[in-house]
């Protein structure tokens, strides 16, 4: 490629690059930092306008692990259009991917990134059902007690083991990213995000449940899903008897 070029012909995939993100064929942003980034299949855009020439200044990087387990990344260089547009376009080969992150390097290091969606781009994997249909059992045998939160999903604690569980529920009730914020007992805090398809299943169709293994010593969780660049779709705060290390440090 050659950024900054004035050769139209080298400038054309540019330039329609942003005509195509302008009418709306790449949709919303996939992430928003110095540079929107917009991503369509197997092509990145990373766009902004009002910029200057210092805002394309070094490289451009996409880095991703592959569902083989290694981490790989590509680099480019961008170009200014009209000498107020500053676009670089990435494109991934047919690699299955679980996870990808994008920004921009100089040689003092990296100045801006952002974490990247891959839905469309992760491998299938072959789930084992057995821990989830246990689970449900268990539920509904009784062994969790109640829920102890009520909201899109009924969330059940055993232990430092957690059931989202929502009946007669679609593939729709999975898209959102699940999130677990918790305050530990030493006061730092934490937080664990993670997609449906890592650890929820549908069983028979219409039962939808995810686990996830909490960490011991907390004193405060909130756990939900959200929506990228629209927030929380919901929350709930969760009970923390039995994992805050303080009340055993009190009854001792």
């Amino acid at each position: 490629l050659y950024p900054n070029s004035e050769n139209e012909s080298c400038l054309a995939p540019y330039r329609s690059a942003v005509a195509r993100v302008e009418a709306g064929e790449f949709g919303e942003p996939a992430a928003r930092s110095v540079f929107d980034i917009y991503r369509r299949e197997r092509t990145l855009v990373y766009l902004k306008r009002n910029c200057t020439a210092d805002d394309i200044a070094g490289r451009f990087f996409l880095q991703f692990t592959r569902s083989e387990g290694d981490v790989q990344e590509l680099s480019q260089r961008g170009t200014i259009l009209d000498g107020e547009t500053c676009v670089a376009i990435v494109r991934l080969g047919n690699q299955r991917l679980v996870h990808m992150r994008a920004g921009q390097f100089r040689n003092s290091g990296v100045t801006w990134s952002a974490e990247l969606d891959v839905a469309g781009l992760d491998a299938p994997r072959t789930l084992d059902l057995g821990p989830h249909r246990a689970a449900v059992a268990r539920v509904e045998a009784g062994e969790f007690g109640a829920p102890v939160a009520r909201s899109v999903f009924d969330i059940y604690r055993k232990e430092r083991t957690l059931v989202y569980l929502k009946r007669g529920c679609t593939a729709d009730d999975t898209v959102d990213r699940f999130f677990l914020h918790f305050t530990r007992s030493a006061g730092s805090l934490g937080s664990e995000n993670f997609r449906f398809s890592q650890r929820g299943a549908i069983l028979d169709g219409e039962t939808c449940v995810a686990l996830t293994r909490l960490e011991d010593g907390l004193a405060h969780m909130r756990t939900g899903q959200f929506r990228r660049n629209s927030g929380v779709t919901w929350s709930a705060e969760l009970d923390v008897v039995g994992l805050d290390t303080r009340e055993r440090r009190a009854v001792d």
